[in-house]
């Protein structure tokens, strides 16, 4: 049996490779990711591989936030302090986590729109 961490991870790797990531990097070959993603993204290569990075962080966070809304359903069922508790805190992380997945959808757009504009 596979454990959840292992899902996790089999996951974002599968979220990666159907975003394009890996091809899109591979275009922009002489800098890294993180490189590109701070602001040296010169041409649409780069600014795609920027976008399709910042896809997939999007579908990341997106993937946490229904885990913790899960979570928090779940621990709504209870009557005891400690469940509310942690329910709250679950639709907490829910809520930060959907903001981050928006977040990364506007940088995604962002460098999608330069690119198209041929910077």
């Amino acid at each position: 049996m596979i454990s959840m961490v292992a899902t996790r991870v089999l996951s974002a790797a599968l979220v990666l490779a159907l975003v394009g990531i890996v091809p899109a990097i591979a275009a922009a070959q002489t800098q890294s990711i993180e490189e590109l993603a701070t602001g040296l993204a010169d041409t649409p290569d780069e600014h795609k591989a920027v976008a399709s990075y910042y896809r997939g962080k999007a579908e990341q966070a997106r993937n946490e936030a229904a885990i913790h809304r899960r979570m928090a359903e779940a621990f709504g069922i209870g009557k005891y302090t400690e469940k509310k508790a942690m329910k709250e805190h679950c639709e907490g992380l829910t809520a930060t986590f959907e903001s981050q997945a928006k977040q990364y959808d506007a940088l995604a757009a962002d460098h999608d729109k330069i690119a198209k504009e041929g910077k």
